[in-house]
């Protein structure tokens, strides 16, 4: 599975310019920081992966900020998954994740974490839920909308059937 700190790997490995990529954790919020040469623009690797910078964070406004070679698209907002239409921000070509606006993971009716595996995480405000049924407890006491199993099955099989 892919997570923030083998993006930071993979941007050591293969971006000539970046002295440096850490992660950095506040407030139980991941932020990848990428100190270059250069602070701002886009950078492309070999791979031809190319990377949004600005103040030596991944970010860019609108759009994915990290544009994977293979198509898949990553959505960072000063170094946090960000996506303000409400889908999911992905790392990489096989983990989609959903986050809130402060980035922590998130997801009313559905797995804020699904991998290409079929594994799903069910998160509400950063908040993870040990089974299903706990996440839907919680979900209907806040009066939230439920996804059915179903529904979720069908996401992953046409995410899946994309790749």
């Amino acid at each position: 599975m892919e997570t923030i700190e083998s993006i930071a790997n993979e941007l050591m490995k293969n971006i000539e310019i970046v002295s440096e990529a850490k992660v950095v954790t506040t407030d139980g919020i991941e932020s990848l920081i990428v100190s270059t040469v250069a602070q701002n623009g886009v950078y492309i690797d070999e791979d031809g992966n190319a990377f949004y910078t600005c103040n030596g964070v991944i970010h860019k406004e609108s759009g994915p900020a990290i544009m994977w070679a293979d198509g898949t698209m990553s959505w960072r907002r000063n170094g946090r998954p960000f996506r303000s239409d409400g889908g999911p921000t992905t790392d990489g070509p096989s983990v989609r994740k959903w986050c809130g606006t402060n980035g922590v993971l998130s997801r009313v009716g559905g797995p804020a974490l699904e991998t290409i595996t079929g594994y799903c995480e069910y998160w509400l405000n950063g908040e993870l839920f040990e089974t299903k049924d706990d996440y839907d407890n919680t979900c209907e006491k806040l009066g939230l909308k439920i996804v059915s199993q179903d529904e979720v099955t069908a996401s992953y099989k046409e995410w899946k059937s994309s790749k």
